[in-house]
């Protein structure tokens, strides 16, 4: 057990450093480029966020604990935005969901398909094979910058993001394609920290920052010479509801039933 755990710790001390080094030759390059950002966002995707789960799972059990009951209700904050189902069967998309969704499973007598994905679904699985950890629902693998290309126009009736999309390589691009899978009038839930790029040091995937100003939601990158209004760029995709709760923007983005473009040519 200790030579294993010394075999991580080392393993991990070096992933850390490798990150490091490959962050410092790319930084002075273009700094403030979509490209640049790709790059370092690709190497904190493949260095960095596996161990930030596997000290997750280790240090906080109470935590995760309850994800893994399969008898969990879907919570409250998304129940209230079902308003619009039709039938017995709802399709949920969790986006970013790490190694456990924490969406929940069940919602009254309505059949719920609750789509989990991540870049790193198949390190997280491994991970959690290692730990015995078998949740009701596995998290798989899914790239919300090319969700058209994995999940039909229309599809969902609702789409959640925690924490993950300030995390993703093109916010923008991500956003448009959720606009593409998710059902007209239905909504997309938004819950991230406000400046999570700043709080972080732009460290592994924290290459951007969301904040509220005048009444508008923004994202920028560190230097901000990328900035956009996300409210203004989608004022015709999507009705935005905006609410600050201590650090956190949780936003609610109703699709609009109009004529969008093909996600493909859009913030590419």
């Amino acid at each position: 057990m200790g030579k294993d755990f010394n075999f991580n710790v080392c393993r991990n001390m070096i992933k850390n450093i490798l990150y490091k080094l490959l962050r410092k030759i790319f930084s002075p390059l273009h700094n403030s480029s979509l490209l640049n950002i790709k790059v370092k966002w690709f190497i904190g995707l493949n260095l960095v966020e596996p161990i930030y789960f596997k000290n997750f799972l280790k240090q906080k059990k109470d935590k995760y604990l309850n994800r893994l009951n399969p008898n969990k209700k879907i919570e409250d904050a998304l129940v209230e935005l079902l308003t619009n189902i039709s039938g017995n069967k709802i399709k949920i998309l969790d986006i970013g969901a790490g190694p456990l969704t924490k969406v929940g499973y069940k919602l009254n007598n309505i059949l719920v398909e609750l789509y989990p994905i991540d870049p790193l679904a198949k390190t997280y699985n491994r991970i959690l094979n290692k730990k015995n950890i078998h949740p009701p629902v596995k998290t798989i693998f899914g790239n919300v910058e090319k969700l058209s290309k994995q999940y039909s126009e229309n599809e969902f009736d609702l789409i959640y993001a925690n924490n993950s999309i300030d995390h993703t390589a093109d916010p923008m691009k991500a956003i448009n394609e959720i606009h593409y899978v998710l059902k007209p009038d239905h909504y997309f839930y938004f819950s991230h920290f406000i400046n999570e790029g700043e709080k972080n040091n732009y460290y592994g995937l924290h290459q951007w920052n969301f904040y509220y100003k005048n009444h508008n939601l923004f994202l920028s990158n560190k230097t901000k010479v990328i900035e956009f209004n996300i409210s203004e760029e989608f004022k015709h995709k999507f009705s935005i509801d905006i609410n600050i709760v201590k650090r956190r923007i949780i936003a609610k983005f109703k699709k609009i039933d109009l004529f969008y473009p093909d996600p493909q040519h859009a913030y590419s």
